[in-house]
């Protein structure tokens, strides 16, 4: 099989300047304020684009940035999503095309898996593909050509992303791709509103290859019986089905790492605890089965061709299954 991938246009340090200098772009065009907090809305004199890593006075061009999600990009500071966004817009200047039948199928509803059988397990493992998105990411490209059951047509190198080390500004790479209303304060209303701006990164491709990937591989460890508890890319199960599962997520050519391993008691939908407490050992009570996780019609396919690709990328990512 010859499968040619696009070589990144810029190294790391080329881009790392180009980001520099949008960063830089929009310092002059805004005042940024690093806060702890955020202001208070009902003190606010102008309408405000509230966002989860800034704030952006619309009148006063104020942005006021988180300080525990700011980034440093040369002398100045940034969000994650302003990294993610500057980085798309050097590298990937044109819009993504898609066909009309292509669109039907990438257009279909996908979400995060999402699973929770309430119960106390003795010895317990947290197990989760490790950075999950950029791993993917890594493999096919930002610019990947998903048509499910059909092509995965591989994208641009990834190597030139220079905080590929920052888990939040990698994950907004995938979730740039999207296309989500603003809520935005309105001074004279004092209330929020939702308002779509539009966006020039829309990717479906990325994020439907994503989640059909993660929806896979969960419901491969539901139907094997390994799993407790399973949230987008981690997954609670019994210690010793630990090796079975972890060949699973191999088999789908994406690595695998332990985070906890102790006794664990699993409520609900991002509801568990782990400890070796008395509180670890209450049992579930009344809490009630959730079952989250979305079938992925050409799963089979999926996996074989992913682990593929990673295979011819492992030697350039670094890691091994």
């Amino acid at each position: 099989m010859l499968i040619f991938r696009k070589q990144a246009r810029h190294n790391e340090f080329e881009m790392y300047d180009l980001m520099v200098a949008a960063a830089a772009e929009r310092h002059a065009k805004h005042t940024h304020v690093i806060v702890d907090t955020w202001p208070k809305l009902t003190d606010m004199k102008e309408n405000v684009i509230l966002g989860s890593f800034s704030w952006l006075g619309m009148s006063s061009h104020t942005r006021w940035i988180k300080r525990a999600t700011s980034i440093a990009v040369g002398e100045y500071i940034a969000t994650p999503g302003d990294v993610a966004r500057d980085y798309l817009k050097i590298k990937y200047p044109n819009r993504r095309r898609i066909s009309y039948e292509q669109r039907g199928e990438i257009m279909r509803h996908r979400s995060q898996p999402l699973y929770a059988l309430p119960a106390y397990i003795p010895d317990a493992t947290y197990l989760d593909i490790k950075s999950a998105y950029w791993s993917i990411m890594s493999i096919v490209g930002w610019d990947v050509d998903y048509f499910p059951g059909r092509w995965i047509g591989i994208g641009e190198a990834m190597d030139d992303f220079p905080f590929a080390g920052h888990k939040l500004a990698r994950n907004c790479l995938v979730t740039s791709g999207l296309n989500s209303a603003a809520s935005i304060w309105m001074y004279e209303k004092q209330k929020p509103v939702a308002r779509n701006f539009g966006n020039t990164f829309i990717n479906f491709q990325l994020w439907a290859l994503v989640q059909d990937i993660l929806n896979g591989i969960a419901l491969e460890l539901y139907n094997e019986d390994i799993i407790y508890y399973a949230n987008t890319d981690g997954f609670i199960l019994n210690t010793k089905d630990r090796t079975a599962a972890a060949s699973i997520i191999s088999a789908w050519g994406l690595p695998a790492r332990d985070k906890k391993r102790g006794r664990c008691s699993v409520f609900g939908a991002g509801k568990y605890r782990f400890g070796d407490n008395e509180n670890a050992e209450q049992a579930p009570g009344n809490h009630t089965r959730l079952f989250g996780i979305h079938d992925v019609p050409n799963a089979r396919w999926l996996r074989a061709r992913l682990n593929d690709l990673s295979e011819l990328a492992q030697p350039a990512l670094g890691w091994e299954n």
